[in-house]
């Protein structure tokens, strides 16, 4: 149907007789299509091309509402091209509908104002709103009128008192890069692969590695615990022994000192695990507000001014925050 875009509004009417499209182009029209026919009944090009946003049918088909980006408002009989009403607004028109009898239209769009058209009549009514008019619906018996705001719609294409005037784009705006906004006192942090810090990463590599050796460390202690326990395991037992006798007499092992070993061991690394975690879960990238200024959170500790406790061996004092410590602290 158009060169380069595709149909934008479609209505069809409710016996499913008439089918009612606006194209969004440079070449942008209305086409009326009756059911089993190919090819349109009839097109209307609209006024510079300007692209048809919005349109509305009524019940029995007879009338067409129009609107389009250029500020053209239209009423058409189905039975022909040429529209029996029209008006022009200093804005684009997003929204439309029309009465169940075809006497009138509501439209609205970028300029905050919802219109109402009376068929032969070249002047309209304007209601003022706060933001774009976007939906619009009619009673079924004319008496009131719906309306719905979008807060931001973005238009490229010009209007018609603007048609020979090109618009450049001066200032494109775009988010900073991630590694540019993970700063600490103001510097840029060194990042590893562009993502989290080096320090930050090097904690968690040591959290997984401490997590790790008391996984083991436990799974070794249940095997030697097992071995020194079930008898069906005798053979695997004797093994053992036979390697501690031959290959570290040395250390002189036992039994007993092996398990007191293995369970150092893993309590061990369960506290170094949970250290780890605890760490973690506050990194020195986070800032605490205090005293009205954003202090890092590793010159702080892990006070929190504002908790009404004093606590100076996490970095609260009287100056940094004199709301927790009082002059007697």
């Amino acid at each position: 149907m158009t060169r380069d875009s595709p149909v934008h509004r479609g209505k069809i009417s409710a016996d499913g007789n008439w089918l009612a499209v606006g194209s969004e182009s440079d070449a942008g029209a209305i086409f009326l299509f009756k059911k089993g026919e190919q090819q349109p009944v009839w097109k209307f090009p609209t006024k510079n091309g300007s692209s048809v946003r919005a349109l509305s049918f009524t019940p029995s088909g007879h009338y067409i509402g129009a609107s389009t980006f250029g500020g053209q408002a239209y009423i058409f009989e189905s039975g022909s091209s040429q529209p029996i009403s029209s008006w022009t607004i200093n804005g684009a028109l997003g929204g439309i509908d029309i009465a169940d009898d075809g006497t009138f239209i509501a439209t609205g769009g970028t300029d905050k104002k919802l219109h109402i058209f009376e068929k032969g009549k070249t002047e309209g009514k304007e209601i003022p709103f706060n933001e774009y008019v976007e939906e619009i619906d009619i009673s079924a018996d004319g008496k009131y009128v719906a309306a719905g705001t979008g807060g931001s719609v973005y238009f490229f294409e010009s209007f018609n008192k603007d048609q020979d005037k090109v618009f450049p784009c001066t200032t494109v705006i775009e988010p900073k890069p991630r590694r540019d906004t993970m700063t600490r006192n103001g510097q840029n942090q060194k990042t590893a692969n562009g993502g989290l810090p080096i320090k930050d990463t090097g904690k968690k590599l040591l959290g997984m590695i401490f997590g790790f050796g008391f996984l083991g460390s436990m799974m070794l202690l249940g095997i030697f615990t097992t071995l020194r326990k079930l008898k069906s395991l005798e053979r695997q037992k004797n093994i053992l022994m036979q390697f501690n006798i031959s290959k570290l007499s040395f250390l002189k092992l036992t039994g007993k000192k092996v398990t007191i070993f293995l369970s150092i061991l893993t309590v061990l690394f369960l506290l170094l695990t949970i250290t780890a975690v605890l760490v973690n879960k506050n990194p020195d990238t986070v800032l605490l507000k205090q005293g009205g200024q954003n202090l890092p959170s590793d010159k702080q500790g892990s006070g929190v001014c504002g908790n009404n406790l004093c606590e100076p061996g996490l970095g609260e004092t009287k100056e940094s925050c004199p709301k927790d410590c009082s002059g007697g602290d």
